[in-house]
């Protein structure tokens, strides 16, 4: 066609020397399809975008050929026989093969293929099925979509052989659903692929490549964290496709066997749902980890599947620089000027235009300072990717019209199972922490479904090595999603950097003896962390300017030591201990493979649903945990001996309101302490420790408001430090120090 016929067929305006359109191969919100033609009235094609052209000619139902005007094709080129079509092929209508299978080949098709009318009805409701008329016959048939767009059918002939219509078109993936981020299913076999979603009631996560030659091409759509199950068919070529798939990905990978040729062929020769599901929990486990190299040999331009886009990007004004927001980090100007073409401006829907009537452009980066800058970042659970007209700052939110805050929190993406079926989780947490299931599930369930409120205590998971803790754990993390947990080492919590508490859910691994001062400093810097307030923590990252966040990160320590591991105080508010007395070489190795299969098929979405659907309502958050046997254990075996001696005497005087020295060291005369620890009590130079072993065992010294030099109260005959329950008010503290040393003046 010419370049007429071209502009006006597809509604382009006229830009320059040349026409603009939006792009039909992208979701483009402004023009970016640049159109022009050669010398010889060849239409010329550009996506600004980075469109390939086949892809634009695809979008827009035409051929290569219809870029050539018939007089130019013929004297451009006299020699070939071939005539290019006299006639312009109509646009593919997939619409018209949906209209066209009706309620009888729903029967029909449900019927042959062993399917359930509701499945097949869903097909054609979602456009995923439809007749093709080849030479007068109605045959079924399944669309080809590329751009994302329907371009052409491939359809089943009568002898079991399958076409593409219109020739030419590549053949692509068909997907059913949603990719899931956790576990996609992959088929060679479309019939195979339906019959999985009518047999298993899934609607997500369903690959079809359409035989053999595009296993690497759906390798690339998988995620790296995910998990792959393949669904080979019996033969040689299924074993060329498995080994493609395996070689291009680099996520988990699971085999499901039959004993058939494929899928469709064993359930409609008698295989029930039931059937169909036990193959699936029986997977051959193929890649157990996810490789930390990918292995494809493509070219960078053949693995990237999506093409970034000016709408990937905000700009980040306090640094000037570019946050990438699929993965949330920060680029520089030149980088996302080398990855997004320069931008048509435009006024009033109307390209602008230089001296010389070309089409005026400008940088990304400056276009998005322009359009789309935030004034600070942060990371907050349960906000909006974009806050607007908020800033935060110096603990809290301000109201500030006309600015943005960027959040970099992500919510889970994980598709929620069927609650009553995580039971097989359940049994794992009662068998490792039977006296603490209750108060773990509970504490876990509300960070899935109040990841925005802080609970102001840690949970502290301590057992003998490989009993399953982080085995209980490794679903939570799919439920409040993986990239808002952190795992770190007790030594970077001592360190500068702190971005580890952007996160959900962080746990702080092998807490173990660090040395006398390291494990004071360790439980003091965890104060931060383990309650709110602070309600904001601010963030410092390498190469990146401090930021606040908000805290509401729920921490989580494990242990293989009750004792020599964590430093706690008698008053500690702050943490949940659990203990476990389980021992690994009680738990069969088998076990451990059948939890993780059932994890990796559905487990972990059935308990994404079961701690979101727990009621959590008598749940207090800011309320202090039970203090559990293994929380007094922790506190006796950091006690000094004289702290311990002393809170015996205290416990003979029957935990007095208030006290003093002199009745302690009397203690010794009924054998409740030791002539050794009166001693240490009489000795001057340990003055100052005896207050802090005092404040150890929940009292502190009451100074007397009438004595200003040296606060000590006159008790009998000489001048004495009185000390009283921390947990009295202080108009208590300092009326039962008066009466006490009333009560001990001589008369």
């Amino acid at each position: 066609m010419t370049i007429t016929e071209f502009v006006q067929r597809f509604d382009a305006r006229k830009s320059g020397k040349g026409w603009m359109m939006k792009c039909p191969s992208h979701d483009d919100s402004k023009a970016s399809l640049h159109i022009d033609q050669t010398q010889n009235g060849i239409v010329l094609l550009h996506c600004f975008a980075g469109c390939s052209q086949d892809a634009v000619v695809s979008a827009l139902g035409i051929t290569m050929n219809d870029l050539f005007p018939k007089e130019t094709s013929k004297s451009a080129n006299p020699a070939p026989k071939r005539k290019l079509a006299a006639k312009q092929s109509p646009p593919f209508d997939w619409q018209k093969h949906v209209a066209a299978f009706t309620e009888k080949d729903v029967r029909r098709i449900a019927s042959w293929r062993g399917l359930s009318s509701e499945t097949v009805r869903k097909l054609r409701g979602d456009g995923l099925i439809g007749i093709h008329n080849h030479f007068g016959n109605r045959l079924v048939a399944f669309p080809v979509h590329n751009g994302g767009q329907v371009v052409g059918c491939h359809f089943r002939l009568t002898d079991g052989t399958w076409q593409y219509f219109p020739k030419g078109i590549t053949a692509e993936l068909l997907l059913i659903g949603e990719l899931q981020p956790d576990r996609n299913h992959i088929f060679e076999s479309t019939w195979d692929g339906i019959d999985y979603a009518d047999k298993s009631g899934e609607v997500d996560g369903i690959i079809i490549t359409r035989g053999v030659g595009n296993a690497k091409r759906a390798a690339k759509l998988i995620p790296r964290d995910s998990t792959a199950i393949l669904w080979p068919q019996e033969d040689q070529a299924a074993k060329k496709w498995e080994h493609d798939f395996v070689e291009a990905s680099t996520c988990r990978i699971r085999r499901v066997m039959i004993p058939a040729h494929d899928l469709n062929d064993w359930t409609r020769n008698g295989a029930t749902a039931n059937d169909v599901m036990a193959a699936l929990l029986s997977a051959e486990t193929i890649r157990a980890r996810p490789l930390e190299i990918e292995t494809a040999d493509e070219s960078p331009e053949e693995t990237l599947l999506t093409p970034i886009m000016l709408d990937d990007f905000c700009a980040y004004m306090p640094m000037h620089n570019y946050i990438f927001i699929p993965a949330r980090d920060v680029w520089p100007a030149s980088s996302v000027n080398a990855r997004i073409p320069p931008v048509p401006l435009m006024r009033d829907g109307e390209p602008m235009l230089d001296e010389d009537s070309e089409q005026k452009t400008i940088n990304a980066s400056a276009w998005l300072d322009r359009n789309r800058p935030v004034e600070m970042m942060t990371w907050a659970p349960g906000m909006p990717m974009f806050i607007k007209n908020r800033l935060i700052s110096e603990g809290g939110w301000i109201e500030h019209r006309g600015c943005s805050t960027f959040n970099l929190y992500r919510p889970p993406t994980i598709k929620r199972g069927d609650a009553s079926k995580a039971g097989k989780w359940l049994d794992h947490v009662a068998m490792v922490y039977p006296y603490d299931k209750d108060h773990i599930i509970r504490w876990l369930a509300f960070h899935v479904q109040r990841p925005h409120v802080k609970i102001n205590h840690a949970l502290v998971l301590i057992g003998g090595q490989g009993i399953g803790k982080d085995t209980m754990l490794h679903p939570v993390k799919h439920a409040v999603g993986i990239w808002n947990v952190k795992d770190i080492l007790p030594p970077a919590l001592l360190g500068r950097f702190n971005g580890f508490v952007k996160a959900v859910l962080l746990i702080i691994n092998e807490i173990h003896d660090l040395g006398d001062l390291d494990r004071y400093s360790f439980y003091e810097r965890l104060k931060a962390y383990t309650a709110a307030p602070p309600d904001t923590i601010r963030v410092d990252e390498k190469h990146l300017r401090e930021y606040e966040v908000l805290n509401v990160c729920g921490v989580i320590l494990t242990s293989n030591y009750k004792t020599g591991g964590l430093y706690l105080p008698a008053d500690d508010r702050r943490h949940y201990i659990a203990w476990s007395d389980l021992d690994k070489r009680d738990i069969p190795e088998q076990y451990w493979q059948d939890i993780y299969a059932w994890y990796d098929v559905d487990g972990c979405r059935h308990i994404a649903a079961y701690l979101a659907q727990l009621d959590i309502s008598d749940f207090n958050p800011k309320a202090p945990p039970p203090k559990t046997d293994a929380f007094w254990e922790i506190v006796d075996s950091n006690r000094a001996p004289e702290t311990s001696e002393l809170a015996d005497a205290i416990e003979y005087l029957d935990n007095p309101d208030v006290v003093t020295v002199a009745e302690v060291i009397e203690t010794q005369f009924v054998d409740v302490i030791s002539s050794d620890f009166a001693d240490w009590l009489k000795d001057r130079k340990n003055g100052r420790q005896i207050p802090y072993r005092f404040e150890e065992i929940g009292y502190i010294a009451v100074r007397n408001p009438d004595h200003k030099s040296e606060g000590r109260w006159w008790v009998g005959k000489r001048r004495c430090a009185i000390y009283a329950k921390k947990t009295l008010s202080k108009r208590d503290q300092l009326a039962f120090a008066r009466a006490k040393a009333e009560a001990g003046r001589p008369e």
